[in-house]
């Protein structure tokens, strides 16, 4: 829906179930339509980032870009994680080498401290982010596997954009999104923190939080068996 074809009636009637089947409050419910917005990409003319993302990945100028920018509002990602996405697409994440164009730092990744800290590096080639992703890898393949489907590997444009296509793209996107935003938050800890945690507690934190959306989509309407073998996986 257009902003122009949205109803300009008050929505605090609306009674609406987050992914944890718990109601949404006023305020947030308008933080939700407002990032459903910043999501829909109607218009035909091609956004400096996603040119910005082709070259930085290799891909065709005709790349078909409205599959990309569903996947967030798509996945069963919590709002926090679908919000991380979407300023990462922007590349508005505030990587050290976006902090060394500044002049306010010397561009190393905070968590191996050898490469120049850049999306691609941090979330997908530091050694350091590795347990993040061979969790979800064995999270998600084992649940694809036991119903059937051949195994999934997240390259680089997949833990980008997200993936497509796949009949289990709303699932898989969602373990990606997920992962993606507790690496920030792993990153941010080893740089702030005075006693930060050990990656395992971050991964640790991650699963319950997968397990948690997926619980809760196991007995929602859309139900599927992956959900179960998912949950039973983590």
């Amino acid at each position: 829906m257009s902003v122009d074809e949205r109803p300009t009636m008050s929505i605090s009637f609306l009674k609406v179930l987050d992914v944890y089947g718990k109601f949404i409050k006023y305020n947030k419910l308008r933080s939700k339509l407002i990032l459903s917005q910043l999501y829909c990409r109607n218009n035909q003319t091609k956004l400096h980032t996603e040119s910005r993302w082709e070259e930085r990945l290799g891909l065709e100028s005709n790349f078909k870009w409205q599959h990309i920018w569903k996947n967030g509002l798509d996945s069963y990602a919590s709002i926090k994680a679908k919000n991380f996405q979407w300023k990462f697409l922007y590349n508005a994440i505030f990587t050290e080498h976006r902090l060394s164009l500044m002049g306010l730092s010397n561009g190393l990744c905070i968590l191996c401290k050898t490469h120049h800290e850049n999306l691609i590096h941090l979330f997908c080639d530091c050694e350091k982010v590795k347990p993040f992703w061979e969790e979800a890898n064995r999270i998600i393949n084992r649940a694809l596997n036991a119903i059937g489907y051949p195994s999934v590997t997240f390259s680089a444009q997949n833990i980008a954009l997200g993936y497509n296509p796949h009949k289990f793209s709303n699932v898989i996107n969602t373990l990606i999104f997920e992962t993606k935003w507790y690496i920030w938050k792993y990153r941010n800890d080893t740089k702030f923190s005075i006693r930060p945690l050990q990656i395992q507690s971050f991964v640790f934190f991650l699963k319950a939080d997968l397990k948690n959306i997926f619980s809760h989509k196991c007995h929602g309407e859309e139900s599927n068996e992956i959900f179960q073998y998912i949950k039973d996986g983590i």
